[in-house]
């Protein structure tokens, strides 16, 4: 229930964001796109014969959610620096 809530919330949030730019036309190669990166995936499927897509999948996971990790404590001690009595710079 409470998730639901949450997509909801943000369902709604990302509605009105889009309604900001009403007159701005999709390229059709941006509409596409899931059919490319679908085509994509089906041609390099069969290739996992040779080629470990899971530990590919994983080392790159593991490796995105380092840096993503890195960057939120980073800005996060930057954006805290600035709170009076509580920063390093304050």
């Amino acid at each position: 229930m409470i998730t639901e809530w949450f997509l909801t919330l943000a369902s709604g949030f990302m509605d009105w964001f889009w309604s900001l730019f009403d007159g701005i036309e999709i390229p059709p190669w941006v509409a596409g796109l899931d059919d490319q990166i679908n085509g994509i995936l089906a041609n390099v499927g069969g290739l996992a014969v040779w080629f470990p897509w899971a530990l590919a999948i994983g080392i790159a996971a593991v490796t995105g959610g380092t840096y993503l990790v890195c960057m939120v404590l980073k800005y996060g001690r930057a954006v805290l620096s600035y709170v009076p009595f509580f920063g390093g710079a304050g």
